[in-house]
């Protein structure tokens, strides 16, 4: 039998390449005889450009930026493509880990150091840079990465941040990006499907996990809303329509007008690049998984893209989550063949956290040892 070991990260926890790997030692303790191949995947989340610069055998590159707030950070960027595409992953400088909870408000948090980041990778003679969306503190429509480029908001020279400026946009001034931003090609890559506005927009969705109230949502819903208005006055380009315009707090919708970026799914694009279907075609079976598994789940994550791809492939997918959303019904996610959690009975998250490599492993021993007694 031949096994594609393809997880994604388990954010805390473990990483797409460890995981990866504890599935096919788990596996190899049972008694099934399988081929099992490593490949570790992402969905433009946390940990894509990880999976990305390793894979295509690329290099990290630290620099000192700001976090969400404003202090210095280190951060990195990746280089692949014999050092002429940079992976930039929102998360490195904007995201939210780099955040206690007491600090979580999006109507300060800016996306500023992610700039600042690209200004450091455009200084590598670079033609096309890859932004991952996933896991950012901020809802600021990307503003303050546009302010770090050039961008002019109000004729203000200090860079704009957080989301309690957007209100308070009258104009903005395009002249003066970097010259070096209009030569390089962008391409965005989105976890999530989402539009910029509406009962699942940036606000409405993602503002809360990143500790807004209900007040603030409202009034970050029309500062986005305000924002688009004026980029559709002053540059002819209407953001609200476009799908995944709403990931990291509306980056996706800004970006992709100010940038003239490419915005795609995450995982698609990955596949892509990587070039899945060509593994899917010797493989009998996809072992995937991450950290939760629910709703958000069939609607640009990782693991769904994959087993979809499996489908069309003829190859069965089972998944393994930390943890299952309770109203999960596994017949709304027909690409998966079986879902299983990995836990070992009722536990505080720090101990789920903290047992993920012993539970997962654990469990990719009990799916070989199933799969073995066809041959008992």
């Amino acid at each position: 039998m031949k096994i594609l070991s393809a997880p994604n990260a388990f954010k805390g926890a473990l990483d797409s390449f460890d995981a990866a790997q504890v599935i096919k030692e788990g596996l190899e303790k049972s008694k099934l005889n399988a081929e099992i191949t490593l490949f570790p995947i992402a969905d433009g989340g946390d940990g894509t450009m990880q999976v990305l610069v390793k894979y295509f055998d690329g290099e990290f590159v630290s620099c000192g930026v700001s976090d969400p707030v404003g202090r210095p950070v280190e951060a990195d960027f990746g280089l692949i493509d014999i050092g002429r595409t940079a992976v930039i992953e929102l998360a490195s400088a904007s995201g939210i880990r780099h955040l206690s909870a007491a600090e979580l408000n999006p109507m300060l948090a800016s996306s500023y150091g992610t700039g600042l980041l690209i200004k450091e990778a455009l200084g590598h003679n670079v033609n096309h840079i890859i932004i991952t969306l996933g896991g950012s503190a901020t809802v600021d429509a990307g503003i303050g990465i546009l302010s770090a480029l050039g961008l002019k908001i109000n004729d203000l020279d200090a860079p704009a941040l957080g989301g309690q400026v957007l209100r308070q946009i009258k104009s903005v001034d395009t002249s003066l990006l970097n010259d070096e931003v209009r030569d390089v090609r962008f391409t965005l890559l989105c976890d999530v499907d989402n539009y910029l506005l509406g009962d699942k927009g940036a606000a409405a969705v993602f503002g809360p996990q990143k500790g807004a109230t209900q007040s603030m949502v409202k009034e970050l819903e029309s500062g986005l809303s305000h924002f688009a208005e004026i980029t559709k006055q002053e540059i002819g380009i209407d953001v609200t329509e476009l799908k995944h315009g709403g990931a990291a707090g509306g980056c996706g919708a800004f970006l992709s007008a100010y940038l003239n970026a490419e915005i795609v799914d995450g995982s698609e694009y990955l596949f892509d690049k990587m070039q899945l279907d060509r593994h899917l075609q010797t493989a009998d079976l996809v072992i995937t998984a991450e950290g939760r598994i629910d709703e958000q789940t069939r609607h640009g994550k990782g693991p769904y893209a994959l087993a979809n791809r499996a489908l069309a492939s003829g190859v069965p997918t089972i998944a393994l989550s930390g943890q299952i959303a309770p109203e999960l019904d596994i017949s709304d996610y027909p690409a998966f063949n079986s879902i299983i959690p990995i836990g070992n009975g009722p536990m505080p998250l720090d101990d789920a956290m903290h047992l993920t490599a012993k539970n997962l492993g654990r469990t990719a021993t009990q799916i070989g040892q199933l799969l073995s007694l066809k041959d008992a």
